[in-house]
């Protein structure tokens, strides 16, 4: 067994299916201290580093070629019928688990008036009021209507890819696209930025917060959440951010 998790479920898991198990150090205490003081002890390595590591015994090796997205056979999605072009506008994933890791409505709708490109806002059906809010500046609102396979296809043809710390931004640079990374309470010293995308990535992190990250999961913010780390973050500087990536090499 290869437990990534390493909680208590997983513990008890364990237990009942007896045998090897290759288990992942979390690196909890390492993670308080940073949270908490300040003090960096990470490792150096990415998670996914360190979850290969994990499962060594196996002969399970890194390949170098970062992360792998596989939609479902199935899975469609047709530019043309919603007008769009490949390589001809930007992604703007709008959700996450956690308040800290979210982008401010008014960050995002200064990002979407002022983008080198034309925006597609994607996120779940929890997002749908902040599309229905943003849905007269982007070019197209697609929140709570794509399914996550097809976020991914649409992803793939986008020239940008801008999210906060969630899942759709470890797709995007699963898929190798150039991802603009937007952070807030968490931070990339935890291990968890995006694994190996478009060299041309770049990563938005609040400044003059000296005390982050605030949290491992980005539900508390040490600034307060009416003043949470990710709300400094302007949308002008993403999009200038924005032009700078595109405008560097395929």
């Amino acid at each position: 067994m290869i437990d990534l998790h390493h909680n208590l479920r997983s513990a008890i898991a364990r237990k009942m299916a007896g045998g090897l198990a290759m288990v992942l150090n979390k690196r909890n205490p390492e993670k308080w201290l940073l949270v908490n003081f300040g003090i960096n002890k990470m490792p150096a390595a990415h998670i996914a580093e360190r979850y290969i590591r994990t499962a060594a015994l196996l002969g399970i090796r890194d390949d170098g070629m970062g992360a792998d997205f596989f939609p479902a056979p199935e899975a469609v999605f047709s530019l043309a019928e919603h007008e769009l072009e490949k390589d001809k506008f930007i992604v703007l994933s709008v959700g996450a688990a956690h308040e800290g890791k979210r982008m401010t409505l008014q960050s995002m709708r200064d990002f979407c008036r002022l983008a080198p490109l034309s925006v597609v806002l994607i996120g779940g059906h929890e997002d749908v009021a902040a599309g229905n809010d943003l849905g007269d500046v982007a070019y197209l609102n697609l929140i709570g209507k794509t399914s996550f396979d097809q976020s991914g296809l649409l992803m793939r043809d986008a020239a940008l890819v801008v999210s906060g710390d969630s899942g759709m931004m470890h797709i995007a640079a699963a898929l190798g696209k150039k991802v603009l990374s937007v952070w807030g309470c968490t931070a990339p010293s935890l291990g968890m930025y995006p694994f190996r995308p478009h060299p041309a990535s770049q990563m938005a992190e609040p400044e003059g917060r000296k005390r982050r990250p605030c949290s491992k999961l980005g539900n508390r913010c040490k600034y307060g959440m009416k003043n949470k780390c990710i709300s400094t973050i302007s949308g002008g500087r993403l999009a200038q951010m924005a032009s700078d990536i595109i405008q560097k090499a395929p």
